[in-house]
């Protein structure tokens, strides 16, 4: 009989201990929660409280969310304070010997000072299973990756976005590079040289038909014979008028493309430069392709002076040499005119 009772209050004593798996008991009869929780969207606190014979512990978990290696990630620092219980007043102290007050029971636990940086006075955890804790854990967890992924894709599409401007970047760099290299070809076929020549051959031989026809004086004093070689004489010198007129014509359209090459030749050299500042410190091969570059520019720098140079003298042909042409004309027709 005795022995059946001793086995019955064992029964009685392991029921009690299952069946309160929610809370522990503590030497001073009050009871603690299995943990507590104190739960916000960026962060848990778990605590447990742990009796012991002369002293109570206090375990804390916290896990937050932080920024690791530029995204978001769940960060789990391990507390632990020891100190006296007195009814379900707590007197804890941190390993730096400070010492702060909490109440605890099995529903809460309040630290009612400041203990740690982002926790107020008065801060309450709540009675809290296992089960539920690693529930919410899974849940801050779900928020991290969500958080770093939503990080992740702007990131990528950023770059893909900066991949995008470098390429396009580029491209017209190349393009800028190969419209100097056509506009130098172009100022090639925009010499005046020839024009400058005949111009000059024009000029000279008007001036000698000008020079013969006065030697004949007078139309007044002429003989048929030589009135007749005045007027052929007269008559080459206004064929001579044709072919400045049409030398007018040629350099004049080669002095309005040449204008507009060299708009466009230093236009473009301007913006490959501001370009190439921009790409060079992400160009894998910059020294060579600088080189190259550069050689491009003293090509294009040559070409403008080069082309500025047959401008003036187109210029110059327009101004100076027609004029010259027109007057000597008119100077030795004048005394012809019947």
């Amino acid at each position: 009989m005795k022995e059946k009772k001793k086995w019955l209050w064992i029964l009685v004593a392991l029921a009690v201990c299952v069946g309160g798996g929610f809370a522990v008991r503590s030497l001073t009869a009050v009871t603690y929660a299995e943990g507590y929780l104190f739960a916000a969207d960026d962060r848990l606190l778990h605590a447990r409280v742990i009796p012991g014979k002369e002293e109570v512990a206090v375990e804390l978990e916290e896990a937050k969310i932080e920024s690791k290696d530029g995204l978001p990630a769940v960060i789990i620092e391990y507390h632990q304070y020891k100190g006296t219980v007195d009814g379900n007043s707590l007197l804890l102290q941190t390993k730096e010997g400070e010492k702060f007050a909490a109440t605890v029971d099995q529903e809460t636990l309040v630290f009612q000072q400041t203990w740690l940086e982002e926790y107020g006075p008065e801060t309450r955890l709540l009675a809290v299973q296992a089960a539920d804790y690693r529930q919410k854990m899974e849940e801050l967890n779900r928020r991290a990756r969500a958080e770093a992924e939503e990080i992740q894709k702007q990131i990528a599409e950023q770059k893909a976005q900066e991949r995008a401007a470098l390429d396009k970047q580029v491209k017209q760099f190349e393009r800028l590079e190969a419209d100097i290299r056509e506009h130098i070809d172009y100022i090639a076929d925009y010499q005046v040289a020839e024009e400058q020549a005949a111009y000059e051959q024009h000029l000279a031989d008007l001036q000698a038909l000008h020079q013969e026809i006065t030697a004949m004086g007078p139309k007044a004093g002429l003989s048929a014979t030589e009135t007749a070689l005045a007027e052929s004489l007269a008559s080459s010198m206004n064929m001579l008028m044709d072919g400045v007129h049409t030398l007018d014509d040629k350099v004049g359209k080669k002095a309005k493309a040449l204008a507009g090459i060299i708009d466009t030749l230093q236009d473009d050299m301007e913006q490959a430069q501001a370009l190439w500042e921009q790409l060079k410190e992400t160009h894998l091969d910059v020294g060579k392709r600088g080189e190259a570059f550069a050689e491009t520019l003293k090509a294009g720098t040559a070409a403008l002076a080069e082309a500025r140079k047959n401008a003036a003298a187109a210029d110059k042909m327009l101004k100076t040499y027609r004029k010259q042409a027109e007057d000597t004309y008119k100077q030795a027709t004048a005394g012809l005119a019947p």
